[in-house]
């Protein structure tokens, strides 16, 4: 796999320092590994554990549909309260059903409730991803639905891309926990494997951490060999409750070699 330029892992000096001057608010991988270049963000992407392990050995990861997401305003930001606007969403979300996917990550790993929802009640993997930041879309959440007008009939070659992207990246105000980060996908232009699609890691997506959830089965000495063989820059840890708080937090025990202390 193509490496990019990154700081020494071996210089464990002013850590946290460095997150912070490249915006990142706290992290629970601060003290365990150092950050991207800045034209990367890491990001992170809770899975079962089989898929997750799958994904490291295969180098990839699945295309998530909107029509297959969690939250059925999907697509659907918008006021509806007229027969055309309605009429002319549902259009709008058929088309780009069967065209456009998605990447879905969250900012960190520390919440409990992403464990439970998207790592199978902390029996999973999550994986730390460097993500090239100007492919990634930051969810935005809103209170309102917004205002916007439709033209009727609906055409396609009228919507520029970053109608799109509001509309794909627009959530409800009590899916702000997720703190959720897109990486919105042509569909055409990506590996298909019907029904799946799938999109490589490479030199826009490159594999930094794999965290064993605090329940998961998987053993870390196999499971950190699996993915150096085939990530060899990533670390392998395991994930505990925090003793003093609501948070997942890194289990000591399980610190990978070498890495940062501060």
């Amino acid at each position: 796999m193509p490496v990019y330029a990154t700081i020494d892992v071996g210089d464990t000096h002013h850590t946290k320092p460095r997150w912070r001057a490249l915006g990142y608010p706290k992290m629970e991988s601060e003290t365990i590994t150092l950050p991207p270049p800045g034209d990367f963000r890491r990001v992170y992407h809770m899975m079962k554990a089989k898929w997750a392990l799958d994904a490291v050995e295969d180098q990839r990861l699945r295309v998530s549909r909107f029509a297959d997401l969690n939250d059925p305003f999907e697509l659907f930001p918008v006021n509806r309260h007229t027969h055309a606007a309605r009429k002319a969403s549902k259009a709008f979300a058929r088309y780009f059903w069967g065209r456009r996917g998605l990447l879905s990550f969250g900012g960190d790993w520390s919440s409990p409730v992403m464990w439970s929802h998207y790592a199978e009640n902390h029996r999973g993997i999550c994986l730390g991803l460097d993500v090239r930041r100007d492919s990634l879309e930051q969810v935005c959440y809103e209170a309102e639905r917004l205002r916007f007008t439709f033209d009727e009939p609906f055409d396609p070659a009228a919507w520029t891309d970053d109608t799109f992207r509001t509309f794909a990246c627009t959530k409800g105000q009590d899916w702000s926990y997720e703190n959720e980060f897109r990486r919105l996908i042509d569909l055409s232009k990506v590996v298909s494997e019907p029904p799946d699609y799938f999109i490589p890691f490479d030199d826009d997506m490159r594999l930094a951490e794999v965290i064993i959830g605090e329940r998961c089965e998987a053993p870390l000495a196999p499971t950190r060999e699996r993915v150096c063989a085939t990530a060899p820059s990533a670390v392998t840890f395991k994930a505990r409750l925090a003793y003093r708080s609501f948070r997942v937090v890194l289990n000591g025990r399980t610190r990978p070699p070498d890495s940062p202390q501060g």
